[in-house]
């Protein structure tokens, strides 16, 4: 495992999975780590959301007239801002309550080919789960579908509520914009995601998370609605989860040596 937040101490900006778990007497990895993994992966994919539709002026869908401020840095040549959700915290539009802000960074144009985008966490915390570190990603052109691609790094630690324990993840992955790039709207704008990234859970467990049918995100839904990641444990058995085939709804199934059970997150 790589020293946290070795890829942003690299980067031009310099300023998750949740693992609830325990080993049983049969070796087998608890059903709470997909649940944990699922919830993480929501967080990360939030943050892109946020910072992302923050920098093209839409931020009705998360800020109120008591939550949330934009302070955009002027002394900088860059884009740079920050999303101050306040110490206390407060209940944005979506219901979640936040708190602390989110540093967002571009060094150029949004269609840019080399452009790059950070997502920083400054002591943000959604819902009691406080973020550190972040995601970058950057834009790579289009495909040979037509459509945008990014590639992304990420570099986070995710604390539970109430400080209980963390968990690291670490890697690269490909974002690509398979639907409404062309559209004036957010809401149907689709992204796949594919890629691995490392992790070391709550009780020291180093893993591997490989995407095996590209994850899918439509920014109409709150969850995965698509796709499959294999976890695998070191000295575990290895399991799948099945986010379905595009309902949007916060279940999943988890297919870990032929057992099978439904998880909500």
């Amino acid at each position: 495992m790589k020293p946290l937040f070795k890829i942003f101490s690299l980067a031009l900006f310099a300023s998750v999975l949740l693992f609830s778990c325990s080993k049983n007497d049969e070796d087998i990895v608890p059903f709470t780590i997909p649940e944990d993994h699922s919830q993480v992966e929501m967080i990360l994919e939030e943050m892109y959301r946020i910072g992302d539709r923050a920098q093209k002026g839409d931020l009705d869908y998360i800020f109120t007239a008591e939550c949330g401020e934009r302070t955009t840095d002027t002394n900088n040549v860059l884009n740079n801002f920050t999303l101050d959700f306040g110490e206390e915290g407060c209940m944005c539009a979506d219901g979640k309550i936040r708190s602390g802000a989110l540093s967002v960074a571009f060094n150029g144009d949004y269609d840019s080919v080399g452009t790059t985008m950070v997502f920083l966490s400054k002591n943000y915390f959604v819902d009691s789960f406080r973020v550190d570190g972040g995601v970058s990603m950057e834009y790579q052109g289009k495909n040979n579908l037509g459509q945008p691609f990014y590639s992304v790094e990420v570099d986070a630690r995710i604390v539970k509520p109430g400080d209980v324990g963390s968990v690291i993840l670490q890697g690269n992955r490909t974002r690509t914009w398979v639907a409404g790039n062309n559209s004036e709207t957010f809401l149907d704008d689709v992204f796949e995601v594919s890629g691995s990234v490392e992790g070391e859970s709550i009780t020291n467990l180093d893993y591997t998370a490989n995407i095996i049918s590209n994850l899918r995100f439509e920014l109409n839904c709150d969850y995965i609605t698509k796709g499959e990641i294999k976890i695998d444990p070191i000295q575990e058995k290895s399991l799948i989860i099945n986010y379905g085939g595009g309902d949007c709804d916060n279940k999943a199934i988890v297919n870990q040596d032929g057992s099978k059970r439904e998880i909500t997150f």
